[in-house]
């Protein structure tokens, strides 16, 4: 029995069989110290897919994004341009709509007669005689009752088929009056140097209430001893007969309460022709003057201070 205890050996335990699934990572740090662990490489695959995938994505979206913000940009630039050929066209428009409010009146002012003096002027000159224009005289006096006869049946006519489809006028409420508004000048003051004038004042509303009071400012230098008087506009625009001809081409202002400070600069290259008057013309939104004052120009030339010299 002792024998059979001596020669009996107990069995080493058998190894755990690998995972080839399995991955073992091992991380040393320092001298004896030794950290083990294992993953499965399906968790690493997954991984790795992932953060491609996420890759991928994040260059497609930040590419498209950039795409965006230049397109963006491109609209934004074609909406400044638009808004400034809207701003040309209505400008044009205005000057159109003169024109044409212009001929109308001297349209309404041409008579028969008149052009026909005046087509016997041209004929005399070119030596078309003068008969055939005093035939053709005749002929529109003749016919001039039995048109103005017809005129006014057409017109009684059409103005009794009028009254008669007009269902019957309703009072009208009565609106309050609003008080015309008042602007005054004050804190006026004017500087030179070598080549601009400045002036600067505070345009006041004195009208109460809670109406504004917008339109347009001009300032017009003047000096009767100079031929034109006038020696420069501000702002800078087209003058007729003295006056601005656009006058919503003026610096625009809008007072709410109290007052608005506006500030101007002429142009004088040539010190001895000088203002002596500041015209100062203020509009209103439809064109009607709100204010027409002159105020005199005694600029105080700003001085440069001496240039300082070097000690010795």
């Amino acid at each position: 029995m002792e024998q059979r205890a001596r020669d009996f050996k107990p069995k080493a335990p058998s190894p755990r069989r690998r995972n080839s699934s399995e991955l073992d990572i091992v991380i040393m740090s320092g001298v004896g110290r030794v950290r083990k662990f294992r993953i499965s490489s399906w968790i690493l695959w997954s991984t790795a897919i992932f953060l491609l995938i996420y890759l991928t994505g994040s260059i497609v979206i930040i590419h498209s994004y950039i795409g965006l913000r230049q397109k963006g940009d491109e609209i934004a630039e074609e909406l400044k341009r638009v808004k400034a050929s809207e701003e040309e066209l209505k400008k044009r428009l205005y000057q159109t709509q003169q024109k044409v409010a212009f001929l109308k009146d001297y349209i309404s002012s041409v008579t028969p007669e008149r052009l026909i003096k005046r087509g016997v002027n041209r004929a005399q000159k070119k030596g078309i005689p003068k008969e055939a224009f005093s035939r053709l005289n005749k002929a529109t006096t003749l016919s001039k009752p039995k048109v103005a006869q017809a005129s006014v049946k057409k017109t009684s006519e059409a103005k009794a088929q009028e009254q008669a489809s007009k269902p019957p006028p309703q009072p009208a409420p009565n609106p309050e009056p609003q008080p015309k508004v008042r602007l005054d000048i004050r804190r006026l003051s004017t500087s030179r140097d070598q080549t601009h004038i400045n002036v600067s004042f505070r345009l006041y509303k004195l009208t109460n209430g809670a109406r504004p009071a917008e339109g347009y400012v001009h300032l017009l230098a003047l000096n009767e001893k100079h031929d034109p008087p006038i020696l420069g506009n501000w702002p800078s625009t087209r003058l007729k007969d003295g006056m601005p001809e656009d006058f919503k081409a003026g610096e625009p202002f809008l007072i709410k309460k109290s007052y608005r400070t506006i500030r101007g600069k002429f142009a004088f290259p040539n010190p001895e022709t000088l203002p002596e008057v500041i015209r100062i013309l203020v509009y209103d939104k439809q064109g009607r003057i709100l204010l027409d004052k002159k105020v005199p120009c005694e600029p105080a030339q700003k001085t440069k201070p001496p240039p300082s010299t070097p000690p010795p």
